[in-house]
């Protein structure tokens, strides 16, 4: 019986370390309104982006697990052929990014999980949004995201969303951007 009570209240303890963990920044921002669950091509599409810059961020965490792997490498022949390989990855990569439009920045709330703003449209509780953000280190996050609220303040509405389908190596990224320090 001691055991339940200390397993719920070192649950309300990470709860509350995961909720209180948020961060206020202007940052490039753009969203779109989905009928259903999206997928990341449905998003890319959404926001009129190329559907290649949903791995942005995956190809950005490859590219360094690459370069340490490399490190580790004794082989020169073998080194010089995958730091090639690293380099195509990263011109592959460039090119991609090179045609993303940065969307206009915006306040925001942040944390590892959600993100709220302001606009002037009304969303429904539990409407499905693809979401692009642009972090400072220039990394582009693009993801799911559904509605928890949207309250009414003067002439505009502030929304609440839950990411979804965000990769790994966004939400690490993500996670790392609102801990750090301001």
């Amino acid at each position: 019986m001691t055991t339940d009570v200390t397993t719920d209240v070192t649950t309300d303890v990470d709860r509350d370390r995961r909720t209180s963990l948020r961060r206020q920044d202007t940052l490039p921002f753009a969203w779109c309104k989905c009928d259903a669950e999206p997928n990341l091509t449905d998003i890319c599409q959404g926001l009129g982006l190329p559907v290649a810059a949903a791995s942005n961020s995956r190809l950005t965490d490859l590219e360094l697990e690459a370069g340490q792997a490399i490190s580790g490498i004794r082989d020169a022949a073998v080194v010089g052929a995958l730091t090639l390989m690293n380099r195509r990855i990263s011109l592959l990569q460039d090119a991609v990014l090179g045609n993303l439009t940065i969307p206009d920045s915006v306040s925001l709330d942040l944390s590892a999980e959600g993100l709220g703003f302001r606009t002037h449209a009304v969303l429904e509780s539990g409407t499905w949004l693809g979401i692009h953000l642009v972090l400072p280190d220039g990394s582009h996050l693009i993801c799911g995201g559904r509605v928890n609220h949207c309250q009414s303040d003067e002439d505009e509405y502030v929304v609440g969303v839950s990411l979804t389908q965000l990769d790994e190596a966004a939400a690490r990224r993500l996670t790392r951007y609102v801990i750090s320090v301001k």
